[in-house]
C-alpha cells in the first residue's frame, strides 16, 4: 500500500478502522456500479453510491474519522 508509512502515526485500532472503512467503501462502490451500465456517466455512479450509503444507514468512513479524532485529541491534550 502506498500509505504504509501512515501506520506509524496511528494505533492498531485506528489503522484497522481505516482499512475496514476502505474495504467497506470499495464494497459500496462495487454494489453501486452493479446497477449501472458501462457507459453510465460518473454522476450516475455518485448518485448510486449515495443511495447505497443511505440504504445502509451509514458512511463507513465516518466511524474511522471519529476514532482517529478521538485518538488525536488524547495525544494532543
Amino acid at each position: 500500500e502506498h500509505n504504509l508509512a501512515q501506520q506509524l502515526y496511528v494505533s492498531e485500532r485506528s489503522w484497522k478502522a481505516v482499512t475496514d472503512a476502505k474495504e467497506a467503501m470499495v464494497a459500496i462502490v462495487n454494489m453501486a456500479s452493479e446497477s449501472l451500465g458501462e457507459s453510465s456517466p460518473g454522476i450516475a455512479l455518485s448518485k448510486s453510491i449515495i443511495e447505497v450509503c443511505i440504504q445502509q444507514g451509514a458512511i463507513p468512513t465516518q466511524d474511522a474519522i471519529q476514532i482517529i479524532k478521538l485518538e488525536a485529541r488524547a495525544i494532543l491534550h
